[in-house]
């Protein structure tokens, strides 16, 4: 089959699921707290797998696999510090956040603090910061088409306002209930993806001896202490006070499934995290090479397991953007 007929014919699968799924919870929205909370009685299963989804964008997937194919295992230090960030959450700050029954994280400064000015100043800074992160999926969903040479106008305009169509239909019980099939289809295909090349790999990935004699490849091109401080406390402090983590957290049903939530996640992440690493270090091992700074993810991916493997990681790639989008809009 023609990959661009596959590639759309996966995205159009996938959207009727999601329509589907985003229509299921109408009925339950009967107030703002419904729309914008699912009337605060997420469990720990839903709650989870919700903040791992707005983890899973293309900073993970795209990013860390780029700077694993240039740093090694010390691209592993965006995810450790979104990671950092997450087990603060998940001891004790999460179940406090919870514990004040509001809405949006700017809402602190004015109960804590008795300051209007305060929230204002807040409010205006996240809504940069998120709009900034929205524009950079955007940007990389964009990329990521072009590279593949899906160059789709009307493809693109339409999969941003399907994101923001099935967000506005069912709030954020559309977006947990999306979220779950998001997260689902990307583990089994990355997961699925990494345990066939790992069977046919000759580089050996379980050996501290390898890694090590494969780390030396990359110590040419490590930046300095400061910049490698960075990418481990940027993340870590913005997942302190991210917008759409906290939501999560004021949706939870308890504190203690908030402070689970935060830990059960963290646990994935450093997890999952692995697999971009992985397949940015065996890029470069296996001398494919990148064009100015392009991710080499989809075309190791190419190179291991095919053209259908390359398109279902694309699929999930953008599934991982579009759930990362949702929890921001």
């Amino acid at each position: 089959m023609n990959e661009t007929i596959l590639f759309y014919a996966t995205i159009i699968i996938f959207g009727l699921i999601y329509i589907g799924v985003a229509l299921l919870p109408r009925k339950q929205i009967k107030s703002k707290k419904d729309y914008f909370l699912a009337g605060r009685n997420l469990g720990v299963f839903k709650a989870t797998c919700t903040l791992i989804a707005t983890q899973l964008g293309a900073g993970l997937l795209l990013g860390t696999s780029q700077q694993a194919y240039a740093m090694g295992l010390y691209g592993l230090l965006f995810t450790v510090g979104i990671s950092t960030g997450l087990i603060i959450l998940g001891c004790g700050l999460a179940g406090k956040l919870r514990a004040l029954n509001i809405v949006t994280t700017t809402q602190v400064f004015e109960i804590k603090y008795h300051s209007r000015l305060l929230r204002k100043i807040a409010s205006f800074l996240v809504t940069v910061t998120l709009c900034g992160i929205l524009v950079g999926n955007i940007v990389a969903s964009k990329l990521l088409l072009k590279s593949l040479d899906f160059q789709s106008d009307f493809f693109f305009i339409s999969f941003w306002l399907f994101i923001i169509v099935y967000t506005m239909i069912g709030g954020l019980h559309a977006v947990v209930l999306t979220d779950l099939v998001q997260v689902a289809f990307i583990v089994i295909i990355f997961g699925g993806i990494t345990i066939y090349s790992i069977a046919t790999s000759s580089f050996d990935f379980f050996s501290l001896s390898s890694l090590e004699s494969m780390q030396h490849q990359f110590t040419g091109h490590l930046p300095d202490a400061s910049h490698l401080l960075i990418l481990l406390a940027m993340p870590a402090l913005f997942a302190l006070f991210e917008q759409d983590l906290a939501q999560i957290f004021f949706a939870s049903r308890t504190k203690t499934v908030a402070t689970a939530t935060a830990i059960i996640t963290t646990i994935f992440m450093l997890i999952f995290g692995l697999i971009p690493i992985y397949f940015g270090m065996q890029a470069k091992l296996m001398g494919i090479t990148t064009t100015g700074h392009a991710s080499p993810l989809i075309s190791v991916i190419r190179a291991v397991a095919g053209s259908f493997m390359a398109i279902m990681a694309v699929s999930g790639i953008l599934a991982a953007i579009a759930s990362t989008a949702d929890a921001l809009l």
